[in-house]
């Protein structure tokens, strides 16, 4: 570029005045939202990655209720550790018991993290047949200090310290009372491990980088004949976790994005309005020789130079975003996470700050830029029209591109075409919508000329009435769908019902403690008390096909379903709007079941197939008779699989109960079930409860400021597409005058005209974010919608106020102009 058409660009860019505010603030604000949503997703997936082997303390886990294979603890490994996980209650000397969590650990464990103690010594100086560590609540609660005795099953052993953090323990997990910490020579002195007793076993290996693949390859192979074997490996990171961190990366993606493509459309209608007011300037530089090449180059560099800026200063906010998301997020997150904006997402956001600047100038460097040097010397000269042919390619150009966007943003094909459909079938909508009110509003008849005007103003040409319909309403669309959001997300936040929801859960409650337990519950105050019968059963059998057929040919995300021992419950009331598929009569017969439909979904089943439980070794044939939702957010006792009292009634059982308690009650009660029930295991979910409430609440915030940020975005848009008109309301205004109407006649015209825009767009666009959120809640969080249409009104009305007071702002220079400087084109 030489510097003639440098100068000439500057001098350009001079002339965009404010509209260079509205292009540098709608990529600026596009750019900060979607560089903030990858940085996030890529700092807690960093973080995962970092924390992976620590939260699992070794590169592969194997996990079972039984005693593992001999074949399992003969493969070979660079390093290896086990642990024995149980319940049990210890005491003092004097008589005063608790219910624990003891962990027998043998080899090298941990092998990886830090195993945090109290003295900080070699594990296997403070372990030994004699000695334990304890967690400090454990000595709080029975007034011990180290050095003191412990006993455990009858037998004593010497506190030698506390523990207190274990690297494979997330901060988060559920607790049914203090962890103990002991060597396996410690666990068989104090003889727990009998036959019949509920141990959870871990081997974890260690291995080198170059052998792991083969590892993980030999233990599958086991696993395939052990199907209760559960393995879990770092190097896959930590696979829900991953999953849902790229299931929120892509939602908050593609919802920056169409915030971002709705800012197009304001930048869109700011570059047309300056290349109308730019057209002798246009003509004049044909006449002084510049080709239509290096007028693109002119024009279209001026454009990237604001991108460039927008996109750098959307890039710096973006990393304020982060940390504001941190700051309401990191209290809650199980592992350390440290936000980042590194240099990819850097360029990646210049680089789409610089495509959607792109996207938005093609049309209108097209439409504009070839003008006839005629118009020079006369203003009535139009930049030549587009034919037929060229629209389609302008058009079908800038579908692809975004479809590109879109799939870029996704990452999957599938999404983002189909966001691509969904997006232009509401663009076209609303085109449509816009040229159908056009004409309506052209019929009508009316004695006061100012309504007359008014709505003859969206047949009027060079109004830009159809393409502020479109922008208006795709803002709408996109600030209601994540209002929307936020408000299920809170109802979500509601159905928890914090002033309902149980602290504490109590299981192995047997047939001849049901009453004892009872009057404890309601002497220690226990507040909205729900029971359960349990019967333990394992999956055997289904439609006449073995459970260890199936689970061979199932994914590794699915096998926990059908090796896990299930709890089958009888009795519960079900609600007939949670069920999506069969029925479940008020009376069923003996051998139907009620599924949890996730659950069904990962055993292949629907209603009518058959499945076969044993129970104590008793065979027993079912048939599924319904499946049913559940809102597992509500901290209620539920189940995967309910059957009828008919078959399950006789079977070995014991009752779940739960309720909630102050802490001081709850305490006390734990107290005395050891007293009393020593077999009942009281789990406490308070400090999860707080926890889960906390994000919950974080994350209406983090997306409440989403929001704020598109109803921002739309003003910018609204603004950029009424500056589109300015020259025409100019003459407009100055006709009016020149005929007598006064100043207030004029506002109200103007006021009439966005008004009857604002209703139009706002309840069209409103009716598609309705449409758009009951799809991405039903197919892409499988919840039920509840939206709340009773808002419906109140946003409509809300855009409508908000489109005139805008629309009247953005007009202030038409309406101050006097009539003579327009004629005289000053």
């Amino acid at each position: 570029m030489n510097s003639r058409l440098l100068t000439w660009m500057l001098r350009e860019i001079r002339s965009l005045r404010h509209r260079a505010w509205v292009i540098i603030g709608a990529l600026a604000l596009g750019v900060a939202a979607m560089t903030a949503v990858h940085a996030l997703a890529d700092s807690v997936r960093h973080g995962i990655h970092l924390e992976a082997r620590p939260m699992i303390a070794a590169d592969v886990v194997v996990r079972s209720m039984h005693p593992f294979p001999d074949e399992l603890l003969a493969i070979e490994a660079q390093d290896r550790s086990q642990t024995k996980e149980m319940l049990s209650m210890v005491g003092t000397q004097d008589g005063r018991s608790l219910l624990a969590e003891l962990k027998a650990v043998a080899g090298s464990y941990p092998l990886y993290g830090a195993l945090k103690t109290d003295p900080n010594q070699p594990l296997e100086d403070l372990l030994t047949s004699e000695q334990v560590l304890v967690q400090p609540s454990l000595l709080r609660k029975l007034e011990l200090k180290v050095g003191g005795e412990i006993r455990i099953n009858g037998q004593t052993f010497k506190i030698a310290g506390q523990v207190l953090d274990e690297p494979d323990r997330m901060n988060i997990a559920m607790s049914a009372g203090p962890r103990i910490l002991l060597s396996m020579e410690a666990l068989e002195r104090s003889k727990l491990e009998q036959f019949g007793s509920r141990v959870t076993r871990k081997v974890q290996f260690k291995s080198d980088e170059n052998k792991l693949a083969e590892l993980e390859q030999k233990l599958n192979v086991i696993q395939d004949n052990y199907s209760e074997l559960r393995i879990q490996g770092a190097s896959k990171g930590i696979p829900s976790a991953s999953r849902g961190v790229g299931n929120v990366e892509r939602f908050l993606s593609l919802v920056a994005l169409l915030s971002m493509m709705v800012g197009v459309i304001g930048i869109v209608q700011s570059i047309q309005a300056w290349l109308r007011e730019r057209c002798t300037v246009i003509a004049t530089y044909r006449c002084l020789g510049v080709s239509h090449s290096e007028l693109l180059l002119l024009f279209g560099g001026a454009v990237l130079c604001l991108a460039v800026l927008g996109s750098l200063i959307g890039i710096a906010l973006s990393y304020l975003g982060l940390m504001s998301l941190f700051s309401l997020l990191s209290p809650y997150l199980p592992i350390e996470v440290s936000p980042q904006v590194s240099l990819n997402i850097g360029f990646q956001g210049l680089g789409l700050g610089l495509l959607s600047a792109g996207l938005a100038a093609l049309y209108p460097l097209r439409k504009n830029l070839y003008v006839s040097p005629l118009a020079a010397l006369r203003s009535d000269v139009e930049p030549k029209p587009l034919s037929l042919m060229e629209r389609i390619f302008w058009g079908g150009l800038t579908l692809l591109l975004i479809g590109l966007l879109a799939v870029w943003q996704a990452n999957d094909l599938t999404i983002g075409l189909v966001f691509l459909a969904v997006a232009g079938g509401i663009g076209l909508v609303l085109l449509g919508a816009g040229y159908a009110v056009a004409n309506l509003l052209g019929h009508i008849k009316t004695k006061w000329w100012v309504l007359r005007h008014a709505f003859a103003s969206f047949k009027r040409p060079g109004m830009a009435i159809t393409g502020a319909m479109v922008a208006l309403g795709l803002g709408v669309m996109v600030t209601l769908t994540i209002s929307l959001l936020q408000l299920r997300l809170q109802d979500q936040l509601g159905s928890v019902h914090p002033e309902r929801a149980p602290t504490a859960f109590f299981i192995d409650i047997q047939t001849d403690q049901k009453q004892g337990a009872q009057e404890l519950f309601v002497k220690n105050k226990a507040r909205h008390l729900q029971k359960a019968p349990v019967v333990m059963g394992r999956l055997s059998m289904i439609n006449g096909v073995s459970v260890s057929e199936r689970f061979k040919d199932s994914d590794e995300a699915n096998r926990w379903a059908y090796s896990r021992e299930q709890r089958l419950t009888f009795g519960a009331e079900i609600d007939p709007q949670d069920v999506v598929s069969g029925a479940w009569q008020s009376k069923p017969q003996d051998n139907e079941l009620c599924l949890e439909q996730r659950y069904a979904e990962r055993l292949g089943l629907t209603v009518g197939d058959s499945v076969r439980f044993d129970v104590q070794g008793i065979p027993l044939d079912f048939q599924v008779s319904a499946i049913r939702t559940i809102s597992w957010e509500s901290f209620n006792i539920n189940f995967f699989v309910v059957g009828e009292a008919g078959m399950l009634k006789d079977a070995p059982q014991f009752q779940l109960a739960a309720a909630q308690f102050d802490l001081e009650d709850e305490e006390a009660l734990q107290a005395q079930l050891i007293q009393k029930y020593p077999n009942i295991t009281m789990v406490s979910v308070r400090s999860i409860l707080e926890k889960s409430m906390g994000m919950l609440a974080s994350l209406s915030e983090a997306i409440q400021g989403v929001g704020i940020f598109s109803a921002l975005a739309g003003i910018l848009i609204l603004i950029g597409t009424l500056q589109t008109s300015t020259i025409q309301r100019s003459k407009q205004v100055a006709l009016l005058r020149t005929l007598g109407a006064t100043a207030r006649e004029i506002i109200s015209l103007f006021a009439i005209e966005f008004a009857v825009l604002g209703v139009v767009a706002g309840g069209i666009g409103a009716l598609a974010a309705y449409l758009l959120s009951d799809l991405i809640f039903r197919q892409g969080f499988g919840i039920e919608p509840a939206l709340h249409w009773s808002l419906l009104p109140a946003w409509i009305g809300m855009t409508a106020l908000i489109t005139v007071f805008t629309g009247l702002w953005a007009c202030q220079r038409p309406l101050s102009q006097s009539p003579w400087e327009v004629i005289r084109g000053d």
